[in-house]
């Protein structure tokens, strides 16, 4: 859970989500009809995370960087 989260959308300085330990072709996506939360799938086992914003919306999926 992240309570404190600002993005700036894709301007220049806005903040971001650095998630470690994903393989190449790892995606990220909105869970539908949910505004807060967002799902982490990990391209090599499959395996799914969920990371949920408290109080957060409009977040872009431009915000996170899987490496």
């Amino acid at each position: 859970m992240l309570p404190d989260f600002a993005g700036n959308g894709s301007a220049p300085g806005g903040e971001f989500i650095a998630l470690y330990g994903y393989i190449g072709g790892s995606t990220v996506a909105q869970l539908a009809g949910n505004s807060t939360t967002w799902l982490v799938t990990d391209a090599a086992p499959g395996q799914v995370d969920a990371v949920r914003f408290v109080g957060q919306a409009g977040i872009g999926d431009f915000e996170f960087l899987l490496s």
